[in-house]
């Protein structure tokens, strides 16, 4: 008898679950026709592209400077800009020096194109870096001065490190 009432149990439950939740009711909030259901809700703005990825072709430059120049022009040649997304705002060292077309340090000045003019004095103790807001795609800056013959300063690491290979290339060789 007992397994008699739990298949009469079982089977009421499974009726019940084929049993529409109104039934009979109609309702024109459910009716949904294809005119509907193409159009987006009126609350909602128009899908826009996303802004593309800001980048730079040369992420890493080093501008030589005649140690007579009084100041040096840095430029920031963002590609994919997109001024109602991003904000270009250049940085010495890690300290802001602006924040978009606005200066917040002295002796400085943007123009324009956002391209900074720093006075010679500060150029060569600092690294700039002009940095696209908000992904922070950055192009770092190191100034130089030019020796007085014309030739750009080289490190020492550009003079060693071609002899370095040139005799790890000798002794392979051999």
């Amino acid at each position: 008898m007992l397994s008699m009432t739990h298949l009469l149990l079982l089977s009421v439950i499974i009726a019940s679950l084929y049993l529409p939740a109104h039934a009979g009711e109609t309702s024109p909030d459910y009716a949904y026709d294809d005119e509907e259901s193409s159009r987006p809700p009126e609350h909602l703005e128009k899908s826009t592209a996303a802004p593309l990825l800001p980048y730079f072709k040369e992420g890493q430059v080093v501008i030589y400077v005649n140690e007579s120049a009084k100041s040096v022009k840095l430029d920031c040649p963002v590609k994919n800009y997109d001024a109602q997304h991003h904000v270009i705002m250049w940085y010495k060292d890690e300290t802001s020096v602006t924040n978009g077309a606005e200066l917040i340090a002295k002796n400085y000045k943007i123009d324009d194109q956002f391209a900074l003019t720093i006075p010679v004095e500060n150029a060569t103790k600092y690294h700039y870096s002009c940095r696209i807001k908000p992904s922070d795609v950055r192009r770092n800056i190191t100034v130089e001065f030019q020796n007085s013959n014309g030739a750009t300063s080289t490190s020492w690491s550009i003079c060693i490190i071609p002899s370095v290979f040139a005799l790890i290339y000798q002794l392979f060789r051999n």
